[in-house]
């Protein structure tokens, strides 16, 4: 956005060999208030994808309590259009770009999913382009403000959090749809930060809406990447009150 700062920022990590890859990116985390597109020394953004063929951009937004909510969701649509509006100079497809996020990128990516074919949040510069991708996963974020008024009030504010209107615009469940993109909901059962039920609400829209989705259960599991026990990048310790003991397992076969 034109006289945007940090918060509105992108690392973009392209293939050297090759044009037309696809295009992951990746919302941080850190309820809504911190984090950062880098991520961290302890839990750095996941580059792997770059080793599996595909372009990576990792992207930054406003935070709260300084500026709330649509801020969040509208910079994230921005940057979306800003990779498309810049793909061929870059060399990746802007017909091929994917979402995931954690924790509250995790609820962004949803809110990407679920308002495709919408213009709703579309703010800024490049509205020539759509904001729309191709797919979206969610990994253990808020699908309902409704229910966590807490995290409402961080989101929005506390006066804004009495606000149904704008609580509902906030959380993907309210704006599900049979032709949204196919969206990846992970969630760990012993979640203590953001509770199972979140993603089984965002099913169970889904299912009603008869919508394109996948749901994987990570028994056991808590709030952090490896949905095990989370380490506090500040303290080195084990107390970070994300819960669980749980490992996502990925299933792999011989070719």
């Amino acid at each position: 956005m034109t006289g945007g700062g940090p918060q509105q920022q992108v690392d973009l990590y392209v293939p050297t060999n090759g044009n037309g890859r696809p295009l992951v990116v990746y919302v941080h985390g850190g309820g809504w208030e911190h984090g950062d597109k880098a991520g961290d020394s302890v839990n750095p953004n996941n580059l792997r994808w770059l080793w599996k063929g595909y372009a990576m951009a990792s992207i930054n937004y406003r935070l709260a309590p300084s500026v709330l909510w649509p801020a969040q969701i509208q910079d994230c649509k921005a940057a979306i259009r800003w990779l498309k509006a810049r793909a061929h100079e870059y060399g990746y497809d802007p017909n091929r770009i994917a979402v995931v996020g954690e924790s509250a990128g995790g609820h962004l990516a949803a809110m990407l999913g679920t308002t495709t074919g919408s213009k709703i949040f579309d703010v800024g510069e490049n509205l020539d382009y759509t904001s729309d991708v191709i797919c979206a996963v969610n990994l253990f974020g808020v699908s309902d403000l409704t229910r966590l008024r807490s995290a409402a009030a961080t989101l929005l504010g506390q006066e804004a959090a009495g606000n149904w209107d704008l609580v509902r615009s906030a959380s993907p469940v309210f704006h599900v749809h049979k032709d949204e993109t196919p969206m990846l909901i992970v969630h760990g059962t012993d979640d203590k930060l953001v509770p199972y039920e979140q993603a089984e609400a965002l099913a169970d829209a889904m299912d009603r809406a008869d919508a394109r989705y996948h749901f994987h259960t990570v028994v056991g599991g808590g709030h952090n990447p490896y949905f095990g026990l989370g380490v506090n990048p500040r303290t080195s310790n084990f107390d970070v009150g994300g819960g669980g003991v749980g490992l996502l397992k990925i299933p792999t076969w011989n070719p």
